[in-house]
């Protein structure tokens, strides 16, 4: 099953967060040493978690392969706070904007009527969630 991940921050690098702007050679490792360091920082407690899923120990960092796995990264976050992102990343890290969690939107009765027909036709949760195209817009 594909994996899809939730992000209500940019955690890849870019040049969109810092206050100054770098060159991009120079962010992409400064992130992937930061990157590692907080893996080596947690990794004894994500391996725990691996254990209890007996899966085995992490060998490189959950990040890593993430990205190297092609996996969907939905960024969750406004776009007006981090302008030139959305353009820079495309499909690959798909910008929905800020979630509203309870907030009412225009949505609600659609979303309650599709809930209420039947059998859903995804499957979501904090683990993975099943996409089958990752460059066909959400919807």
């Amino acid at each position: 099953m594909p994996l899809a991940a939730l992000h209500y921050f940019p955690v890849r690098a870019n040049n969109h967060i810092l206050p100054i702007r770098l060159p991009p050679s120079l962010v992409e490792s400064l992130w992937s040493v930061a990157e590692w360091s907080h893996w080596r920082l947690l990794r004894p407690a994500y391996d725990e978690q691996r254990r209890v899923l007996r899966l085995p120990d992490s060998r490189i960092r959950a990040v890593r392969r993430i990205v190297e796995s092609g996996a969907l990264e939905i960024q969750a976050y406004d776009k007006v706070f981090f302008p030139g992102l959305e353009a820079r990343w495309d499909w690959e890290r798909p910008l929905v904007g800020t979630m509203t969690l309870e907030s009412a939107t225009g949505f609600d009765e659609s979303v309650i009527s599709w809930i209420g027909a039947g059998r859903p036709q995804s499957t979501s949760g904090s683990a993975a969630c099943r996409s089958t195209d990752r460059r066909r817009p959400l919807r």
